[in-house]
């Protein structure tokens, strides 16, 4: 039974071992860089906010800034709630016995398996915050200078 076992996750052995690992590392040193970038697109924001602001627009800035950082907290506790549910499936659904080396073992394949779905998800849940930011300050933005050229029509007639 256990050698039929053994044959069939082989491929998965080789998937994990071999194929995750080599394509992990460049999504960790690309959401390193993409991190950067984010900081700047977000510098950037605070630009164009603080700008709006002196027309008038209320600061959306720090909202942007609070979803953000809920959106990275309950993204946290949700992929250490998936480790956890993993481990405990793997160690009590296949009878392992639980030491130190195997749930070292066990975390470091659920992650290197798992780690592109959660980055891709992240930068999913990140980007529509922030473009919905940028689509509301070009709202109030055309809306400040409809306003504007409005009042100079009128006051120029």
């Amino acid at each position: 039974m256990t050698e039929t076992l053994e044959r069939a996750l082989a491929p998965l052995k080789l998937y994990t071992e071999v194929f995750v690992p080599f394509v992990t590392i460049p999504l960790i040193l690309i959401s390193i860089c993409r991190f950067k970038e984010l900081k700047t697109c977000l510098r950037e924001l605070a630009i164009v906010d603080h700008t709006l602001e002196v027309l008038g627009t209320p600061k959306e800035y720090h909202r942007l800034r609070n979803w953000i950082i809920r959106i990275i907290i309950g993204w946290i506790v949700w992929v250490f709630y998936e480790l956890t549910y993993n481990n405990f499936f793997i160690f009590f659904h296949l009878n392992i016995d639980i030491n130190f080396t195997s749930v070292v073992n066990t975390m470091y394949i659920v992650i290197l398996c798992n780690y592109p779905s959660y980055v891709i998800a992240l930068s999913a849940l990140i980007s529509p915050a922030i473009l919905g930011l940028v689509l509301y300050m070009c709202i109030h933005l055309l809306c400040k200078l409809f306003l504007m050229t409005l009042c100079v029509k009128i006051f120029t007639v």
